[in-house]
């Protein structure tokens, strides 16, 4: 057993593994967060039939705990020549020395399958019954045979384990429950490197090597006496014959710590912990031991130093809003429930409630801090069948102190979306939930490879769902419409309320009600000999959907450029300082927004900023695609080319 890279050819081409940069371009905060989401996600995917529940654990081996040189060289064993490579110093970038102690972090599931199916096997199987777990964790990247309810679909969050390495490697040692085999497996990703004048590629095995034909091709080691060494020398809890799955991440980053990894395991898992459907334990050498269960999750979150008095007493409150949630029946007492059976329009959200009376008892509901649920329909089909399934989701909120800023948690089957944000409500906390059902399998479709958001342009999405966009939107904006609506203050007409929304002057021949006048108020005094006001060479107007800026044709000397700063209105504060990329983003390629015209160029310098370039005279700029739901606010001036100019290429019009 060793370490083997394969020899290139002349006929090979030489590719780096960029999937190791996806989760810095992702929405994820830290590596830490990364390997959590995708390790317990993988692990709960694997939970074995009949168990209620799995046990994860992360066990830190450093410092005087760290596997002694001796021991740990024998399981580096022709790694040291390939991490030493110039090529693969540039991308390690780590300063870590394979001849020293070496720490890891041991990561293991029980209660699961371990990794099934033919470790021989080397291309997809052929029927869909049955799972080849280990072919598709080992022997694929960027593919994954996971489907319907599973939370994983693209097939890349095997990918963080080499990135949470200094040396970018791993082991993986697996018992699985069918048939009792163990199996031992090593991957290092690294890059392109030469040795001696031979070019090798950036992805290496560990393993045995014993094909005639095919010499790198790796199988799992086997042999029982390796197989107890193995769990010697690095600590595992696993005992032999016990189903389940054991990684060992050697030199661990240092932002990868016991405290972070329970405070990301708390943020993006309390739901499956407070359902009892996972436990996660976090040790290390040096005296830290946290068990984090059902019972036990509120003392965790208060012995954790790393949250701030703030971020601490918050998810304290999400945690108890979350048991309320879970207990949530009809009748509970302070709770009020309402199960819809047509979808509803967000434009009137009135139109959910049988009578004016049951309406007005959920606005006083909300309003008296009670705790609401909806049970909200949705209609799922592909567009190559005809067949249409019922989907649905809950969405529950309640109503705190006003003063406090809103807070919004999306879960799809147990796992938190955690880059989702549209509520808007001061002092509402909000959970959608979407539980196994076919709307769980559309929004897994629609979510990036991070599983932080709902996109209608991924590849698993795109093309497939009749109606898909519009869902997406529904699902996503359904508690700021309720939340919304429940909270609106019916007040006196204000004339001036939405003149901001857009710069268009009223016709002379339209009169509004005059103020009346309170005693002691001195009328203003309005000078007769007024200048006009000056003409301006473009116009802001409102079309459905979203904004048209164009010329007004006047004879009027044109701006180097036009400044379009946009956001949905907010009930409190500068709405467009509390725009989030979440709610519209004008950098985005792909994003929700068209932008056509003529005549003009059109750069996106921030999520909510648009720069306008006019090159023609007559000249054209419609953007819609925002959501016609919620109030936006446009504004536009003229600016000079010096003022913040564009940077990199304007946008491209859509046809």
């Amino acid at each position: 057993m060793n370490w083997r890279f394969k020899k290139l050819t002349p006929n090979d081409t030489r590719v780096n593994a960029t999937h190791l940069e996806f989760f810095r371009d992702e929405a994820l905060e830290n590596p830490v967060d990364a390997l959590v989401r995708e390790d317990i996600q993988n692990r709960l995917d694997a939970r074995a039939i009949g168990e209620d529940r799995i046990k994860v654990c992360y066990r830190f081996r450093t410092g005087l705990d760290s596997i002694p040189q001796a021991a740990a060289a024998i399981w580096l064993k022709n790694l040291k020549p390939h991490l030493e490579a110039g090529e693969a110093v540039k991308e390690l970038d780590s300063g870590v020395s394979v001849e020293e102690p070496m720490p890891c972090l041991l990561l293991e599931d029980f209660r699961t399958t371990g990794l099934e199916g033919d470790p021989l096997t080397t291309s997809d199987p052929e029927h869909a019954d049955g799972r080849n777990d280990f072919y598709w964790f080992v022997r694929n990247v960027g593919r994954s045979g996971k489907k319907g309810s599973d939370r994983g679909r693209w097939g890349l969050g095997k990918i963080v384990y080499p990135a949470a390495s200094a040396i970018r490697s791993f082991f993986a040692l697996t018992v699985r429950r069918s048939d009792s085999r163990e199996l031992l497996i090593g991957r290092s990703v690294l890059a392109v490197h030469r040795i001696a004048g031979e070019d090798f590629d950036s992805e290496g095995y560990f393993g045995r090597f014993d094909d005639e034909i095919f010499q790198d091709f790796c199988t799992p080691v086997e042999d029982p006496e390796l197989l107890g060494r193995f769990r010697r020398d690095f600590g595992l809890r696993r005992a032999p014959g016990e189903p389940g799955l054991s990684l060992v991440i050697p030199f661990p980053l240092a932002e990868i710590t016991p405290q972070g990894i329970a405070q990301s395991v708390i943020h993006h898992y309390f739901e499956e912990i407070l359902c009892g459907r996972l436990e996660v334990l976090v040790e290390d050498d040096m005296g830290f031991q946290m068990e984090i269960r059902e019972d036990s999750i509120e003392n965790a979150v208060a012995c954790l130093t790393q949250f701030s008095a703030d971020e601490r007493r918050r998810l304290l409150d999400l945690i108890a809003f979350g048991r309320q949630a879970l207990a949530f029946s009809q009748g509970m007492p302070g709770s009020w429930a309402l199960s819809v059976s047509t979808p509803p329009k967000w434009s009137d959200p009135e139109a959910l409630f049988a009578s004016p009376e049951e309406a007005t008892a959920a606005r006083t509901a909300f309003r008296d801090g009670r705790l609401l649920r909806f049970d909200l329909p949705v209609e799922v089909a592909t567009l190559r069948s005809p067949h249409v399934a019922g989907g649905s989701f809950s969405v529950i909120l309640q109503r705190g102190e006003t003063s406090s800023q809103p807070f919004e948690v999306f879960i799809r089957d147990g796992l938190t979306i955690s880059g989702l944000k549209a509520l808007r409500e001061p002092g509402v906390t909000a959970l959608t939930r979407i539980e196994n059902n076919p709307l769980s399998n559309l929004l897994g479709d629609a979510e990036n490879p991070a599983h932080t958001t709902w996109l209608q342009t991924t590849k698993h999405f795109r093309g497939k769902y009749r109606n898909g966009a519009a869902i997406l939107k529904y699902v996503k904006n359904a508690a700021a419409a309720l939340s919304g609506w429940l909270g609106r203050v019916d007040a006196e007409l204000d004339p001036d309320l939405l003149q901001h929304l857009f710069s268009i002057p009223l016709n002379d021949g339209v009169k509004l009600p005059k103020p009346k006048a309170k005693p002691g108020d001195t009328p203003p005094v309005i000078p007769d000999d007024l200048p006009p006001s000056r003409p301006s060479a473009f116009q802001l107007a409102e079309c459905a959907g979203g904004f048209t800026l164009k010329s007004t044709g006047d004879d009027v000397p044109l701006p180097d450029k036009i400044r379009v700063r946009a956001a949905y209105e907010t009930l409190r504060g500068n709405a467009f300082s509390q725009h989030h990329p979440a709610d519209f983003d004008f950098t985005a390629a792909n994003g929700d927004l068209r932008v056509t015209g003529f005549g003009i160029e059109a750069y996106g310098i921030a999520p909510n900023i648009l720069d306008v370039k006019p090159v023609a005279p007559d000249f054209d700029l419609t953007v819609v695609g925002f959501d016609t739901h919620r109030d936006l606010i446009v504004k536009a001036r003229a600016a000079a080319a010096s003022d913040s100019p564009p940077e990199g290429e304007p946008l491209e019009l859509a046809p």
